[in-house]
This record gives C-alpha cells, sequence and structure tokens, in this order.
C-alpha cells in the first residue's frame, strides 16, 4: 500500500470560558484508523493524518478530553482536497453522570491527578483577597517559652483551617499544610 499524502489538521482548543485550554487530550478518527495527541500548553495542535490513513470526502470525528477530565468536546470535519485544514474546538462543562462513592452526579468536576473533587479531595482554591499575613480572623497558639507559634487557626468565609509548626531548639523546620478543621 503506497503512503498517504500528508493531511495536516491544525487548531486551537478553547475551553468554556473563552481562554485557550492547555494539555488537553485529542483523538482524531477517521475511517482507517484514530491518533491521539496533547495540545500544547497554549491549546495549540498539528497533526497529520496520513500516520493514520484517511479517504477525501472522509468525516473526521475530533473528541477533546480536557487535563482535569472536567470538560469536553466531540465534533467533526469533513477531509478535502487541499492538504490541510484549520480546526479550532471549544470545549463544554461535561454533563455526563458519573457514580462517585454510590450517588450519580449530572456534572462532575476532576482535581490534580484526574480525581474527583469532593469532601475529602477538595479543589484548590487561590484569592488575592485572602490576606493570610493580615487575616483579622488569625489565631495563634503560643505554649513556647520563646514565643514561637506551635500552631495557628484561621477562618475564611466561616471555615476554620489549622496548621502546625515543629522546631528543633529555636528553630522552626517545618510546618505543616493547612487543614480544615
Amino acid at each position: 500500500m503506497a503512503p498517504y499524502t500528508p493531511y495536516l489538521v491544525f487548531g486551537t482548543v478553547i475551553n468554556s470560558i473563552g481562554s485557550s485550554s492547555g494539555y488537553d487530550s485529542i483523538s482524531f478518527t477517521t475511517s482507517l484508523g484514530t491518533m491521539n495527541v496533547v495540545a500544547n500548553s497554549s491549546g495549540l495542535y498539528v497533526v497529520d493524518l496520513s500516520g493514520i490513513g484517511y479517504v477525501i470526502g472522509d468525516t473526521v470525528k475530533v473528541s477533546v478530553q480536557s487535563r482535569f477530565n472536567n470538560e469536553s468536546s466531540i465534533s467533526t470535519f469533513v477531509i478535502g482536497s487541499l492538504g490541510s485544514t484549520t480546526h479550532n474546538v471549544t470545549t463544554s462543562v461535561r454533563e455526563i453522570g458519573i457514580n462517585t462513592t454510590g450517588y450519580t452526579v449530572k456534572s462532575m468536576l476532576h482535581n490534580v491527578g484526574n480525581n474527583p473533587v469532593t469532601a475529602d479531595n477538595p479543589l484548590p482554591v487561590a484569592s488575592s483577597e485572602i490576606d493570610l499575613v493580615n487575616n483579622p480572623s488569625t489565631v495563634w497558639t503560643i505554649v513556647r517559652g520563646d514565643g514561637q507559634p506551635d500552631s495557628e487557626t484561621i477562618t475564611i468565609r466561616g471555615v476554620s483551617y489549622k496548621r502546625t509548626f515543629t522546631y528543633t531548639g529555636d528553630n522552626m523546620t517545618a510546618r505543616s499544610a493547612w487543614v480544615r478543621l
């Protein structure tokens, strides 16, 4: 069988809020095979379908899965005779039911490592509104004679978190992660 003429497909993956979405998994399926690629950090991708084979006029199925498994897209395009095409993809929030710990939900966010976001595996949050140094709800527990804290408790929007400190002599050598109380 003769090799296929290169057929380049290139585009950008955009997420549901209109930003480029990096490192998403993209699957291209022709009538002759399937090829998987990953978009770069800016959501850009380029693929040559000659690696799996194609037929002019084929409808190619493009399946995109976001890096954290919380957005996806399925779309198609038809292979023309020009040798390349642009196919930009916009993902949307998942609406596929997932059975997690005995209950089914309509949509499930996934955290780092592709684990579902739950009470035990919360979504990491960063906010410039929270000043942990000058937070008026910070409580220090000090029982050491040198005035260094043994633990710190903060309350953010009604939820309390605590971390502890470890010392070697008078030097702090470790502090724990924040733990929700």
